[in-house]
């Protein structure tokens, strides 16, 4: 196997806009000594020409010049050059390609020049034993440095990205690390660290940030994100919301919906503003709810949502100044600083039009046309002239497709789609050529179907539909049913370059149609489901279940240039299928079969033939979560939002979290990174005694804690090290974790579980940021909230619940077979006391005075108070391990099964009756 290396280039981005690469032959449109021609390159096997960079030219030397390079992966689109006036000199039809080749530029290196995120890039691709060395490149005039992030700096307007090498080891991924050297010449060469040449690497995903927004109470709904990476979300919320450079700083009562939006990397919070009203028809507090959002070149925002409010604010001049129904949609755009509106319109009829009837979705196109969808009550919604269904079908409401001009003035045009029964359309999306795209749900036949993959109805309470519009919205390109016999919905939908839509939503039918490629023919209970449908709509190209033995639902789903599409939403499923590298691999936060009952979220990649998850994992703390949104950049990160109503929801930044820490449900804006240049990632940190979703999150001082990931450490476990002043020490193997920077001793290490013990400096109240360190290289860190006391018992099975640790009164080992006598003394263990007196060090073997907790604990056994006889550290073991001499009441129950809980009065998470272990008593 080979072993492979990459750099990507770029000619700074203020020198000029970024467009899509291409490589097209030489036809005599540029100068003979270049092969291939691409935007701002000239390009030969052995040199590359910038002529945006002062065509500064950067030389492969000493390579075989002799090496031709091989167009691959042709593209859609030819170049014409109509090159003076005789038609002797115009070169057209000159076909574009994705990739080209040249083979042995260098013994045993081929060279691959494609793209990636609207950058041109270059790969060395090395057979076993050739040498890297023998690259070198040099760029005559100019004077190259490196910069501290490893880029090249060749020129002002001319930087190469730090260099990524990679190998796969045992099918797993791992980075090689790389960089550029200079020498006194100004030759470039690469420099690797050691590496088996046989193998190869891969890049995966890693959590690049996640963080909460600050209110008591908010929904994140939709979600975009523009070309320089900032991401715009809405929802609706309370007044507790932040508000930053806000068009509408405060509302009056009720809920308003929310538009925000953050930098790139997630930490600023560039503008966040209010959309609401003050009154409604019927006197009650307005409420006002932001439902999805897409963005514009100029990054201008359009939200759709609903309100009942008869004076939200509106524009003069736009479609629609009043309110006609109980609740009307509003359409509004928001100038790129988010401190004005361009336009903002109701849309609806005299009837309702919100949610219930069909989740409203939002697409704009090139000239800043916005195309709205969603479901409506009302007989005079406005239709335009000549559009496809004109009338209301009947039944509780119909769906409905809408293309508001760039001004938000007129309609282009607005139809219903709708049959005698009731319709809603929950998504949109639009191709290049402004044909508009709808998915939604429908509960009888009679729907208008054209070019149908299945042309009718299938039965039970509804079924899934999508169907294509002209770009005029006066005819059906095709028009489809989508389901089986019981319940069927997509609530998501997305189309890619060659116009195929993908479906999403969810099925509890055992007849849904489904492709070979699922790995599941029908659902255990409701799964979600990804469907590709052909560009014609006459076919599917896959249809996909995704699911685990509950519920399971997709919410959103994107899809990147190459074609593998991304789904995300909610699961109750312990069981979901995840990947090897899920940043958690179960819900809760939690190792994989560990109980938990609530619901998480789930995000999912599907490569592009359907066949298999590229990466899946679950998303979530130890309540409800739920992804409702998904949007993608162009490199195909995935960037999510929704609510999330765990205190230990997981976050890397807690910039604008909720001031409350023990009762929020609040919206969350998280970033994937799909193009990490490496594989580690921390997903989660939880209690070493109890493992269970209460204590996930959430630490003391002092406190065992585990954490989860993938990359963490060798792939051997490694067990403690005590040192020379009796301390375990903090590095073990080439690991550190650190708490707000503080090294913590560990206990063991491995690959995808270390456990440590929390510094006695972290605050008692507040939060520390936890990172692992491994070989050099950081992870993503993870905030997690600290409290004085979160107390956790350890039990036989490492489970955190059933048997716990138990010792008889004689020093064996607590079971059914060997019960405890009534009146006799027990031992137990926990950790999560917090701080004692002698104060707590770091690492220190417990001896004389053994350290006492500072916060009053008290024990339950079969909800009968115990006499606690001892407790305190335990003589012997690492101080934060947690030792408790109990007395057995005596009117507690016989049983092999006898709940027994310890917990904390002072400290405000104490172990809930759910966390409790067993003992078993005569």
């Amino acid at each position: 196997m080979r072993f492979l290396f990459l750099v990507c280039f770029s000619i700074l981005t203020f020198a000029h806009p970024r467009l899509p690469v291409y490589f097209e032959p030489n036809q005599g449109q540029a100068p003979s000594a270049y092969q291939f021609v691409s935007p701002h390159l000239l390009l030969s096997s052995a040199e590359v020409l910038f002529p945006s960079a002062g065509n500064t030219r950067m030389l492969l030397l000493g390579a075989n010049t002799g090496s031709a390079l091989e167009p691959q992966e042709p593209l859609p689109g030819v170049s014409n050059y109509y090159l003076g006036a005789r038609p002797s000199n115009w070169r057209t039809a000159i076909p574009h390609y994705g990739r080209l080749q040249a083979r042995n530029v260098y013994p045993g290196i081929d060279l691959h020049y494609h793209s990636r995120n609207t950058e041109p890039e270059f790969d060395f691709v090395l057979a076993p034993h050739a040498d890297p060395a023998r690259i070198r490149l040099a760029f005559p005039g100019a004077t190259p440095h490196v910069e501290s992030d490893g880029s090249l700096l060749v020129h002002s307007t001319l930087r190469l990205h730090k260099p990524v090498a990679f190998q796969i080891r045992s099918g797993r991924r791992h980075e090689i690390p790389a960089h550029f050297e200079i020498d006194a010449t100004n030759q470039v060469t690469f420099r690797l660290a050691a590496y088996d040449r046989s193998l190869p690497l891969v890049i995966d995903p890693v959590l690049s940030y996640s963080t909460l927004l600050q209110a008591s109470n908010a929904v994140g709904a939709g979600i975009a994100v523009d070309s320089a990476g900032n991401t715009y979300l809405t929802g609706n919320t309370n007044a507790s919301f932040l508000i930053v450079n806000a068009y509408q700083p405060a509302f009056a009562a009720g809920r308003a919906a929310f538009v925000a939006k953050f930098n790139p990397a997630g930490t600023v919070l560039l503008y966040a503003t209010f959309l609401a009203g003050s009154s409604t028809v019927s006197g009650a507090p307005p409420v006002t709810t932001g439902l999805r959002i897409a963005v514009d070149r100029g990054g201008s925002a359009y939200v759709v949502g609903v309100t009942d409010a008869v004076n939200f604010p509106v524009t003069p001049g736009t479609l629609q100044p009043l309110n006609k129904g109980a609740s009307d949609l509003f359409v509004a755009k928001l100038n790129p600083a988010g401190s004005a509106l361009v336009y903002s319109t109701y849309l609806g009829g005299s009837q309702s039009e919100n949610a219930e009837l069909g989740l409203p979705g939002i697409a704009v196109d090139s000239s800043g046309s916005a195309y709205i969808a969603g479901g409506t009550a009302s007989r005079n919604f406005p239709v335009t002239v000549g559009a496809l269904q004109s009338a209301y079908a009947g039944g509780a409401s119909d769906a409905f497709v809408a293309k508001l001009d760039p001004l938000g003035a007129s309609l282009v045009y607005a139809t219903y789609y709708g049959s005698p029964g009731t319709e809603g359309a929950n998504a949109i999306a639009i191709d290049a050529q402004g044909n508009a795209y709808i998915a939604g749900v429908a509960n009888s036949a009679g729907l208008p179907i054209a070019s149908a993959v299945q042309p009718a109805f299938a039965g039970g309470g509804t079924d899934a539909f999508v169907a294509k519009l002209n770009s005029a919205g006066t005819a059906l390109a095709y028009s489809t049913y989508l389901g089986g016999s019981a319940g069927d919905a997509a609530f998501a939908l997305a189309v890619d370059a060659q116009g195929s839509a993908y479906a999403a939503g969810v099925t509890v039918s055992s007849n849904f149609p489904v492709t070979a490629q699922s790995p599941r023919p029908a659902p255990v209970a409701g799964d979600a489901f990804l469907t590709k449908i052909t560009p014609a709509g006459a076919a599917l190209s896959y249809s996909v279940l995704h699911g685990g033995a509950l519920d399971d639902v997709a919410y959103a789903v994107a899809v990147d240039a190459q074609g593998n599409a991304y789904v995300a939403g909610g699961t109750e499923s312990a069981d979901l299928p995840v990947t090897p590298d899920a940043l958690q691999s179960g819900p809760g936060l939690i190792r994989r079969g560990a109980g938990r009952t609530a619901a998480s979220a789930f995000l999912a990649k599907w490569n592009a033939v359907g066949s298999a998850l590229s990466y899946a994992t679950y998303f979530g703390g130890s309540s409800n979560e739920a992804i409702t949104s998904l949007a993608l950049d162009s490199a195909g990160n995935a960037y999510i939002t929704g609510v999330a109503s765990s205190i230990n929801f997981p976050r890397t930044l807690a910039n604008y979290e909720p001031l409350d820490r023990t009762e929020f449900g609040t919206a969350f804006l998280a970033r994937f990174d799909f193009n990490s240049s490496h594989s580690m990632a921390l997903g989660s940190v939880v209690s070493a005694a109890s493992y269970q979703p209460n204590s996930t999150g959430v630490v003391s001082p002092g406190q065992l804690v585990t954490l989860f990931g993938s990359e963490l450490g060798p792939a051997q476990l490694t067990t403690l090290e005590v040192g020379a002043d009796g301390r375990v020490t903090t590095a073990l193997a080439g690991v550190r974790v650190y708490f707000d920077g503080i090294a913590a001793p560990l206990l063991y290490v491995s690959a995808r579980q270390l456990s440590a013990v929390v510094p006695y400096a972290v605050p008692q109240n507040g939060s520390t940021t936890v990172q692992v360190e491994y070989q050099g290289k950081r992870s993503n860190p993870l905030v997690v909230w600290v409290t004085p006391s979160v107390i956790g018992l350890f039990t036989q099975n490492a489970s955190g619940r059933g048997p716990g640790a138990v010792l008889n009164q004689d020093g064996s080992v607590n079971s059914p077979a060997n019960p405890a006598e009534k009146g006799s003394v027990v031992v137990l263990y926990g950790t999560g006391e917090g701080r004692t007196q002698p104060e707590g060090v770091d690492g220190k073997v417990a001896v004389e005075p053994l350290p006492k907790p500072l916060l009053r604990i008290l024990a339950q056994v079969d909800g009968k108070p115990a006499e606690i006889l001892y407790v305190g550290g335990a003589p012997g073991l690492v101080a934060g391990v947690l030792q408790m001499n109990i007395r057995v009441p005596a009117a507690a129950r016989s049983g092999p099964d006898v709940p027994l809980t310890i917990g904390g009065m002072d400290g405000p998470f104490g172990v809930e009756p759910g966390e409790r272990v067993t003992i078993s008593i005569k």
